[in-house]
């Protein structure tokens, strides 16, 4: 589970999108990425996501397991429901146990990896495809953490949650 963990931190996907993850949407090719289908995304539209040289190792191990529906993670052949809420289950311990931070969420991941690659100089047009966006202003609002103050509020929120956080 860890790996779907990495995999989360490192592309930005959404916790859906990896439980439903496809063998034949990954290419391992330089550069390594994920082709969601529009029939497959939420909105309805293609998805691309490049693959760090980490998310890329961590699927590659993955994609060696037999698979009896095609899926990357095997969750079970029937059925997705409570695999989310698993996946979460597991978020949470980990961010509790390993980082401290209990409160810690999936999104923050989204967010936090989507200013990162704003900061690495990746274009706008690339962030908001890999991160499934249609509105460059939720990008920009939302996505993109740089200044200090939005950095600071962003770990203490990780940290101490939301309710209990006072706003500078």
């Amino acid at each position: 589970m860890h790996l779907a963990l990495i995999i989360l931190y490192e592309t930005s996907m959404r916790r859906g999108e990896v439980i439903r993850l496809k063998k034949n949407h990954v290419s391992l090719k330089e550069p390594s990425l994920v082709c969601i289908p529009d029939v497959e995304h939420k909105n309805k539209k293609p998805k691309v996501v490049m693959l760090t040289p980490l998310a890329a190792n961590a699927i590659e191990l993955l994609m060696k397991r037999e698979s009896d529906d095609g899926r990357v993670f095997q969750f079970g052949p029937k059925t997705d429901k409570g695999k989310g809420a698993y996946i979460l289950r597991l978020f949470k311990q980990a961010a509790t146990e390993v980082l401290s931070r209990p409160f810690l969420t999936i999104h923050q991941l989204r967010k936090e990896n989507a200013s990162q690659q704003r900061m690495r100089g990746i274009d706008d047009d690339i962030r908001q495809r890999q991160t499934g966006h249609m509105d460059k202003e939720v990008m920009d609002q939302v996505y993109t953490l740089l200044s200090p103050e939005f950095r600071a509020q962003f770990y203490r929120e990780s940290f101490l949650g939301v309710d209990k956080v006072v706003n500078l």
